[in-house]
Parts: C-alpha cells; structure tokens; sequence
C-alpha cells in the first residue's frame, strides 16, 4: 500500500497521491506485466527481499498495548 513504483503517472521527486497509487495497485495482475517482471528480476539475481511490516506497528491506531513478555522475549536492541 506504499508502493508506488507501479504508477504510471508516478513523477521523479513527487510524492503521488495515495488513492490513485492503492487504485493503481488493486488493477495490476501478480502472475503477468510489471510485478512479474520485477520478481522475475529479483529471483535471477537473487536478491532477497524481507517484510517491512513492522513499521507499521508505530503508526497503526488501536493497535494492542505492549506486553511486557513480549518485551522480555526480545533483544535488547529490538526493545529499544
């Protein structure tokens, strides 16, 4: 939902506008075109690729308060 690397109107150096990149999304296919072409492009030049979801947690409303288990499980530099 932040990508806007697929947006055809996508300018250098503007930030688009958030509804016409998720529309812009919702319409492309996985399995053909752009996004097939990208994953075809990373998996022949083995690039690894890992989740940024957590980001996602400092900004999300409502989300659950922290548990202190949870914090204990942690390493000291992911508490922080």
């Amino acid at each position: 939902m932040v990508d806007t690397e697929f947006l055809a109107e996508k300018k250098p150096g503007a930030c688009p506008n958030t509804a016409a990149a998720n529309k812009a999304l919702l319409m492309l296919e996985v399995t053909s075109g752009p996004i097939h072409e990208t994953i075809r492009d990373l998996v022949a030049h083995h690039v690894a690729v890992t989740s940024t979801l957590p980001v996602f947690e400092t900004f999300v409303p409502n989300r659950a308060p922290l548990d202190a288990r949870i914090l204990d499980a942690m390493l000291p530099d992911a508490r922080i």
